[in-house]
This record gives structure tokens, C-alpha cells and sequence, in this order.
């Protein structure tokens, strides 16, 4: 299962610092594949390796970036669903 976390506005943070809590978050489920900036904001890309459930998937990725004051645009996809952060 892929996931897909789509920043629209500045956010005050860099994507490596993003991608290392991401990272430590996951653990031995899931990796960071991808990141990305461009005129329509910033991605971080994320394969979990087995299937763990979109809720579960969601809550790990929430978790991971609780601690950054993302904004409220912030949004994740996991097959074509929209979820906010």
C-alpha cells in the first residue's frame, strides 16, 4: 500500500525533517520513497510493506507528524481517499 502526503503552503520545516520522523515512525512496516517540491507545494511518498489497513496506516503517519505544526491543507492519499492530517 502507497501513501502519498501532500503539503499545499509553506510549512516551516524541511522535508528531510519530515522524512526522519517518517522513518523512525515506521520502522520495519513501511519506507519513505519519494520526496518533492514544485509550484503546487512539497510530497513526501510512503510504501507501507505489508498490508496494515488505512487506519492503521493513517494513525502511524499522523502520529509521526503530531509534532510538527503542519498546516491544516496538509493531506494524505492512500488509494485515490483523501485524509486530512
Amino acid at each position: 500500500m502507497d501513501a502519498f502526503i501532500y503539503f499545499k503552503e509553506p510549512m516551516g520545516y524541511g522535508l528531510d525533517e519530515l522524512e526522519d520522523a517518517l522513518t523512525d515512525a515506521l520502522g520495519n512496516v513501511g519506507e519513505v520513497t519519494g520526496t518533492g517540491t514544485g509550484e503546487m507545494g512539497a510530497n513526501l511518498d510512503v510504501e507501507f510493506f505489508e498490508e496494515i489497513g488505512e487506519s492503521r496506516a493513517l494513525g502511524i503517519l499522523r502520529q509521526a507528524l503530531a509534532a510538527f505544526s503542519l498546516p491544516s491543507s496538509s493531506e494524505v492519499v492512500i488509494d485515490g481517499q483523501r485524509h486530512k492530517l
